[in-house]
């Protein structure tokens, strides 16, 4: 992830969910499932990228942190745990998709995942307007 600009990610972010939605709809629930997890890695990375300044040199652990694949640790780095805490505390089917995203690792590439995996999945990052997705949209 070199020399990446936040609108970039964004794009990024996106366009893993399109391509999730496609994979998905020719039944290959495997890949749908990694790339729409990757989609919200790279959102939450989106966020992060927000606190770099131009010009400034970052912080070399927090340089080395961003190379996460853990979305609980992303969300504490990208300063957002206090407001996911209050949107789960606020909308129990937010906090109900947080809890199928978490699911997910980069490992899951490797792994054969069910439709009914995939779908909840799926549901849980783009259901508007209580998918996970949408929420890290408003923080961009």
């Amino acid at each position: 992830m070199a020399n990446i600009k936040a609108k970039d990610l964004q794009k990024l972010a996106e366009l893993r969910c399109k391509e999730a939605l496609i994979l998905h709809g020719a039944k290959f629930y495997s890949g749908a499932y990694y790339l729409v997890g990757y989609a919200i890695e790279l959102a939450i990375k989106a966020v992060i990228s927000k606190q770099f300044k131009t010009n400034v040199f970052p912080d070399k652990a927090l340089a080395t942190k961003i190379y996460s694949h853990k979305f609980a640790d992303l969300i504490n780095l990208a300063g957002l745990g206090t407001a996911l805490k209050t949107a789960q505390d606020a909308n129990p089917e937010f906090h109900a998709n947080w809890a199928v995203i978490l699911d997910w690792s980069e490992d899951s590439r490797y792994t054969f995942i069910d439709p009914f995996r995939a779908n909840s999945m799926i549901s849980a990052v783009i259901s508007n307007p209580n998918g996970v997705f949408p929420w890290l949209k408003t923080h961009w």
